[in-house]
């Protein structure tokens, strides 16, 4: 459930802050995942990447949402929208 949540996120953020005409991207990527107690073959790390050609983050914007924790936003007025899921 969360993780369909954090993906619908980042999605309708691409969508919302992309001007038409603009491209959002998604992909998934599979790659190795080496756990301690199974076989390595078995677990597998998936990396979701949502990208757009919107107006996207400055460096300080992305640092304040990596240290915000799971409800941290950025921006002010009609840049940032309104409300989440």
């Amino acid at each position: 459930l969360r993780l369909t949540q954090c993906l619908n996120n980042g999605v309708s953020n691409a969508i919302k802050f992309t001007p038409e005409g603009g491209e959002v991207t998604v992909s998934v990527t599979e790659r190795p995942h080496e756990h301690v107690e199974e076989p390595a073959e078995e677990w597998v790390w998936l990396d979701l990447v949502v990208t757009d050609t919107g107006v996207g983050l400055d460096a300080t914007d992305l640092q304040k949402l990596h240290a915000g924790g799971p409800f941290a936003q950025v921006g002010v007025g009609l840049q940032q929208g309104s409300g989440g899921t």
